[in-house]
Formats: C-alpha cells, sequence, structure tokens
C-alpha cells in the first residue's frame, strides 16, 4: 500500500506545473473571495494596518508577517495578507508569499524514493538464532474480574429478555440444568405474590 501511494504520488508531481502546489492556490483564490470587509491601510513599502470588525493587524509583507501570526504558523498568507496583497495590485503572484514547504519541488522530492523489491517469505534465508520466542504468559489482573463493562451514560441499556427451559417452560434455568419444574427462588417469588393475592381478597372481604 505505502508503495502504490509514492507511485501515485510521484505521477501526480510528476505532471504539476507552476510552483506552488495548485491545491494551495486554489484555496488562496478561493479564501481571497472572503476578504471584502477588511480594510488596509498602507504604511509604506510593504507594510499595512489591516483592520476587520474593529480589530487591527499589523503586516509585513517582506518578512512574511502577521500579527494574527497564521501566517507564520501555517506558512500560507492569512486574510490580512490577502487584503493587503489585492489591495497592491491584482496581478500580484502567490508564490511569492507561500512557504517553500507547499512548492512542487518539494512534492517531488518527497516521493522521488525508490524501494527495494521483495521475495516472497518463503524465498528468505532461515536462520537459526538458537531460540524461540514465545508469546508472553497471561496473568490473571489482581482484583474481581468484571461482569460487563462500564456503559456510557447516554448508552441505551440492553435489556437481554430471558428464554424459557425447552423442558419445562419455565424461567430462570436451561434444560441442561432443568430438575422438572420452577427453581428454589423462583418458588419463593410465586408463594410471596399467592400469600400477597391471599391478603388483598381478604381484604376485600373484610371491607365489604
Amino acid at each position: 500500500m505505502i508503495i502504490e501511494k509514492f507511485v501515485l504520488r510521484a505521477e501526480i508531481g510528476s505532471n504539476m506545473s507552476g510552483i506552488i502546489i495548485p491545491s494551495i492556490i486554489n484555496a488562496l483564490n478561493a479564501k481571497s473571495k472572503t476578504i471584502k470587509d477588511h480594510e488596509v491601510l498602507i504604511c509604506g513599502a510593504g507594510t499595512a494596518e489591516v483592520t476587520v470588525n474593529r480589530c487591527r493587524h499589523a503586516v509585513n509583507l517582506e518578512q512574511k508577517t502577521c500579527s494574527c501570526r497564521a501566517w507564520q504558523v501555517t506558512g500560507k498568507p492569512c486574510s490580512h495578507a490577502l487584503a493587503f496583497i489585492a489591495k497592491r495590485s491584482r496581478q500580484v503572484p502567490m508564490d511569492d508569499f507561500v512557504h517553500e514547504y507547499f512548492s512542487v519541488d518539494r512534492f517531488r522530492k518527497a516521493y522521488a524514493c525508490t524501494f527495494n523489491p521483495m521475495t516472497s517469505k518463503d524465498s528468505w534465508p532461515y536462520v537459526d538464532l538458537g531460540y524461540k520466542i514465545k508469546k508472553p504468559k497471561l496473568r490473571r489482573k489482581p482484583g474481581r474480574p468484571r461482569g460487563s463493562r462500564i456503559k456510557a451514560y447516554d448508552e441505551v441499556g440492553t435489556s437481554k429478555k430471558k428464554r424459557p427451559c425447552t423442558e419445562c417452560n419455565e424461567l430462570g434455568h436451561t434444560a441442561k440444568r432443568c430438575q422438572g419444574g420452577p427453581t428454589a427462588s423462583q418458588k419463593r417469588k410465586l408463594s410471596s405474590s399467592q400469600n400477597g393475592s391471599v391478603d388483598e381478597s381478604s381484604v376485600a372481604q373484610t371491607s365489604v
């Protein structure tokens, strides 16, 4: 995959023309259309004050700097620098104000390397190291293992449906552990529910 990507990028770089990568030039041209609200006050040769929404920035084209520091960090002119460049002339080449990192020459050099062809694993020479590397032993972590993972606060809980036993059609156990009837916990729940129903019926009779 790496070789295929490098070969493809090298072919793309050979077809490029100009000094700066076309994608960077297109991005700067699209960004230059959003500088209508920038007020430019030229202070001298290559310096200007650019005001945007009552915020003023100092731009220096010779040093390729802006007080917003976006130009120094990214290597591409910020909107303030683009406004100053457009104020000076509409035919100013953007190649002079973009860092060399985005140049076509750098792009070609990055993908100009060659790879040594490699045979399949069956053709590799066998080397006896005198020992075998084994996988590490798995050790149980301290503490009781957690039954289920900790769910997120916004995660919907999954309700597991209990399946009845295939032998007696009762819940709480499977056919492998079936003893021909309900379990002890189920019997206690059944007896408690019956006692509750008996108490309710007696209360109803006394009230009548």
